[in-house]
């Protein structure tokens, strides 16, 4: 393989890095559900903000889940940073690629790890929001008694949280920095035995 094509697959992986990396922020940050009603707010992995009659909610499962959260936001920020650094280093600096490529490849094996938490802290925010559906409406002997209800919608980093989702997402960027690493093993192959010749 020349040159030229292994820089080519060494960039396409870092720039694989860096949108893996944003699309970890990105499902980290964004809400996963608006409420409105009753209860209204949002709820995120990161953050949640739940009011009830003018008071702000406070949720032990979601505090939880913005501490696990945590290891996939850092993931994410070291995963969009390996890839511009890399980016830089394959062009400009090429004698520290082995470096970038080692991190990359730990990166991709660090996202395929946290690829299962992030599943579970979306199912743990979804069954925390089903909870808080609430129907406040009571029939007794006065009549049909209603304090009103809270409806939940889902936005779209619910679908990006499933597990479909994030296991492609995370296989492709894993795959891509495979083939990389075969391809820079390759090069110091050729590297090793032309400096014994």
């Amino acid at each position: 393989m020349s040159s030229r094509k292994n820089r080519f697959i060494w960039l396409v992986t870092l720039l694989t890095a860096v949108l893996y990396g944003l699309y970890l922020v990105y499902i980290v940050i964004n809400p996963i559900y608006v409420l409105r009603g009753v209860i209204n707010g949002k709820i995120a992995i990161a953050w949640y903000e739940l009011e009830m009659n003018g008071e702000k909610l406070d949720l032990p499962t979601l505090d939880t889940v913005r501490i696990l959260g945590f290891p996939l936001y850092t993931l994410g920020f070291f995963s969009i940073t390996v890839g511009i650094v890399g980016i830089y280093v394959v062009l400009r600096k090429p004698s520290f690629t082995q470096v970038i490529m080692e991190m990359n490849l730990a990166t991709s094996l660090g996202g395929l790890i946290y690829s299962a938490l992030a599943v579970q802290l979306g199912r743990l925010v979804n069954l925390e929001a089903s909870h808080l559906k609430i129907d406040l409406a009571y029939v007794n002997n006065a009549g049909l008694v209603n304090f009103g209800r809270t409806h939940v919608y889902k936005l779209y980093t619910e679908t990006l949280i499933e597990p479909g989702p994030i296991l492609a997402v995370t296989t492709f960027y894993l795959v891509l920095t495979f083939i990389s690493m075969s391809t820079w093993f390759k090069v110091m192959e050729e590297r090793s035995a032309k400096a014994f010749r």
